[in-house]
């Protein structure tokens, strides 16, 4: 348990830095076209696209970290209205439902990332292959399902614990 939670903060830390430069580069990429396109009359054909994956980057990266964190969305009414042990079984559902599906998507995702017709394929402007652009959807996953599964392993700790 110790080494998958050494592992998910680092892993974290990782991604937090990466969100913090992949939000510089797209507003560094922007005010660039803004600067190119506005005043100088030449507008840049590769900063749209840059913003672009920085922005898929953020969102994915970004999913990983609120979910670590518990700050996504949620509606808790609901639940709220059971005790302690119902809360904490309800949980351990939903996270268990949370890992299955994000077990899924990476499978779909890698599959997909090493089909030939996207191993082949470049972006546009930026000549990037597509199967890097891609390859932050099983990056997501990979985070997601180490954090479930922590949160499942400290939640049946603190039930147990409970009684």
């Amino acid at each position: 348990m110790f080494i998958l939670s050494k592992f998910n903060s680092g892993c974290n830390k990782l991604c937090e830095w990466l969100l913090i430069a992949a939000v510089a580069v797209m507003v560094v990429a922007i005010t660039l076209q803004v600067f190119y396109r506005y005043v100088l009359g030449d507008p840049l054909i590769w900063s749209e696209e840059m913003a672009r994956y920085c922005l898929v980057l953020v969102t994915f990266l970004g999913g990983a970290v609120a979910y670590r964190y518990e700050q996504l969305a949620n509606i808790t009414i609901f639940v709220e209205m059971f005790n302690r042990k119902v809360i904490n079984v309800i949980y351990i559902l939903v996270q268990f439902l949370i890992l299955g599906i994000v077990v899924l998507v990476g499978i779909f995702s890698i599959q997909y990332i090493f089909s030939r017709s996207i191993m082949l394929q470049v972006s546009p402007a930026l000549r990037m292959p597509m199967f890097v652009v891609y390859s932050v959807i099983p990056l997501f996953c990979l985070f997601t399902v180490t954090n479930a599964i922590e949160k499942i392993a400290l939640t049946i700790k603190k039930f147990k614990e409970d009684g």
